[in-house]
């Protein structure tokens, strides 16, 4: 299973620390994942274990001056905007309770829809792609940040 492009993410909050390890996402196709909770001292409730993916289409034009908002303030300089795309939780795993000072992992798998767009870079214009990982629980939910991902 490749990883984000061989690091992993791993972050504390919430009572555990969460790691995400998923596989190249392909749009349309069922990419592996695995969540990994290393449970701080006190035993955990948790509704659920997800990973959620989301994409933002970026565009931004540094150098156009644009007409100003009313006749005595500047002209603002550039053009900055953002799309969401996508925003979507894949469950992974349901409802149960970890036992503090252990260390569980849960193995799943996601698919983007086909139609979705890949990631890309242009000079003005972008759509990229993130993903986490968490334990559904009340409270701060404990994640793995989010992470910045290649869709193709």
């Amino acid at each position: 299973m490749g990883l984000f492009g061989g690091m992993k993410n791993f972050l504390t909050g919430g009572g555990a620390k969460v790691d995400l390890e998923i596989g190249s996402i392909v749009r349309g196709e069922s990419v592996p994942v695995k969540v990994t909770a290393e449970i701080d001292d006190k035993d955990m409730e948790v509704r659920n274990v997800y990973v959620r993916l989301r994409a933002q289409e970026v565009i931004d034009i540094p150098d156009v001056e644009l007409a100003p908002p009313n006749p005595k303030a500047e002209p603002p300089r550039g053009l900055k905007r953002t799309h969401q795309t996508f925003n979507q939780e894949f469950r992974i795993a349901g409802s149960q309770t970890l036992k503090g000072g252990g260390t569980y992992e849960f193995e799943g798998e996601v698919t983007l829809p086909a139609q979705v767009s890949p990631s890309f870079v242009g000079r003005y214009a972008s759509h990229v792609w993130q993903v986490t990982a968490a334990l559904d629980k009340t409270g701060n939910d404990p994640d793995s940040g989010w992470v910045e991902v290649q869709v193709f």
